[in-house]
């Protein structure tokens, strides 16, 4: 809810309605009982930054960088201070993902390679168990 969120980043309604007013944030929370996921991400986002303890030029300068509404989720984006620029994260796919664009790919010799890796680790297992 808006109250937890508020309690979380520890800032007043008066605080979040300046980050509304000032066009930080895309809606007004105060409006809301609970915010729908991407509210809840740019909340989060720029309650991190506000909360941070950077300066407001120092937001302000990340800040221009981005496209609105910042619904940017922190586990996916980060700045790059040797780029002067904004990030994403880069996904790594799941293990069984990887492996259905290796047969999808036909990388026969990547394929065998594990493989051999699984029934040596599996082999190996099975010797340190008996």
């Amino acid at each position: 809810s808006v109250d937890d969120l508020l309690k979380q980043y520890k800032i007043t309604p008066a605080i979040v309605t300046e980050w509304y007013q000032s066009g930080y944030l895309s809606y007004d929370p105060l409006a809301y009982d609970e915010l729908d996921e991407g509210q809840e991400i740019e909340f989060h986002f720029i309650g991190s930054l506000f909360k941070s303890g950077l300066s407001l030029k120092s937001v302000e300068t990340l800040l221009a960088r981005l496209e609105k509404p910042y619904r940017y989720d922190l586990q996916s984006v980060y700045f790059d201070l040797l780029k002067n620029d904004w990030e994403y994260q880069p996904t790594i796919p799941e293990v069984g993902e990887q492996v259905e664009y290796l047969i999808w790919d036909k990388e026969v010799d990547v394929l065998l390679e594990i493989k051999e890796r699984i029934e040596e680790y599996l082999d190996d297992l099975e010797e340190n168990e008996k």
